[in-house]
């Protein structure tokens, strides 16, 4: 669903991260039971279920059973470019390129195929497979690559939805993809939109995941979990917490949702609410620090937290704990993270 930045930009990396992590509902209906088949929804739920979990090897043996499986089937490959995409994001690094750029021309491919001869709903998913590629593309560019590349890819995947609502208007998992285009290119505009420029799109955004969210076979979850970050956009925090909490309880291994609940309350000026939270995290971020990245965002977070309550002397101990490990920091991630360490007070080696 998981890339630990200020505000803005940690809000953009965890919707694009959490478009790459879908939940099995709880019914499916009969129409929807044709394609994809029950075994695939059955993989594809354990599949985002390791995902939303940050078990990133788990999904991708998953990803590639499918693969395996059914070797004709555009699915796996993408389910391989999402777990790919969303372990770079979550690393901070962008690892395995050369896999992630494969395994959606493998899906673009195959869904071509399916689009030229299936029936309309079968040309349906096929059309989301090509939205969900180049939405991944844009994610992965807009991270580690070219912005202007991410918004063209963004603005054809938003095209490809929509063709495939005309060929099959029941897959509802492409109002998800709609959503999160519509919502967030809004959202980000800024002066565009003040100008006219780039209409604003938000309410319709918000209700295509609301849409999602209530009836797509797949995307139940992964929209309801963006549905977290449109709150905390749109400065509804108290209801951000509370969707954040019930995914929580759902996903106790997850990191995903404790970056956007921390925020909200931060916002709210719970602010040892907040230090909870991030001490959470970075209980969970210490086993595996990776490049660090995230780790130092973490201890900043909760460093401002026990500024905000008056703590001179947390503040103090938690600056203590970045100077501990600041020998294993690269000096690319001292450099990305400057501001966040000379806030602190600390120097690496």
């Amino acid at each position: 669903m998981t890339v630990r930045l200020t505000y803005s930009r940690r809000a953009t990396a965890a919707v694009v991260a959490v478009v790459l992590a879908a939940l099995l509902p709880a019914h499916t209906s009969a129409r929807a039971a044709a394609y994809p088949d029950s075994q695939q929804v059955r993989l594809l739920a354990a599949l985002q279920e390791d995902l939303y979990n940050d078990r990133y090897d788990a999904a991708e043996k998953v990803a590639r059973l499918m693969v395996s499986s059914y070797p004709d089937d555009p699915l796996g490959h993408l389910f391989t470019g999402i777990t790919l995409v969303t372990a770079a994001y979550d690393a901070e690094e962008a690892l395995r390129e050369r896999e992630f750029r494969t395994s959606l021309a493998a899906a673009e491919r195959l869904a071509g195929l399916q689009i030229a001869s299936g029936d309309r709903h079968t040309r349906a998913w096929g059309f989301l497979v090509l939205g969900h590629a180049a939405s991944y593309r844009a994610v992965w560019e807009a991270k580690f690559g070219s912005k202007l590349t991410a918004a063209r890819a963004g603005r054809t995947a938003a095209g490809l939805y929509e063709r495939g609502l005309r060929a099959d208007s029941t897959v509802y998992d492409l109002y998800f993809g709609l959503g999160l285009y519509h919502y967030w290119k809004s959202a980000k505009a800024g002066v565009l939109r003040w100008l006219g420029i780039v209409s604003d799109d938000k309410e319709r955004g918000l209700r295509e995941l609301e849409t999602a969210a209530e009836g797509s076979l797949i995307s139940r979850e992964a929209a309801r979990s963006s549905l977290v970050w449109v709150r905390l956009d749109r400065k509804e925090y108290r209801e951000a917490v509370a969707l954040g909490d019930s995914l929580m309880r759902r996903y106790p291994h997850s990191r995903s949702f404790l970056w956007p609940v921390a925020e909200a309350q931060y916002r709210l000026g719970r602010y040892a609410d907040a230090a909870a939270a991030y001490g959470r995290l970075r209980e969970m971020l210490r086993e595996e620090p990776g490049n660090y990245y995230n780790l130092i965002e973490c201890d900043y977070r909760i460093a401002r937290c026990f500024e905000m309550m008056g703590l001179p002397g947390e503040w103090a101990g938690t600056a203590a704990d970045v100077s501990g490990y600041m020998g294993e920091v690269s000096e690319e991630t001292q450099e990305r993270q400057r501001e966040r360490l000379e806030y602190l007070g600390v120097a690496g080696e």
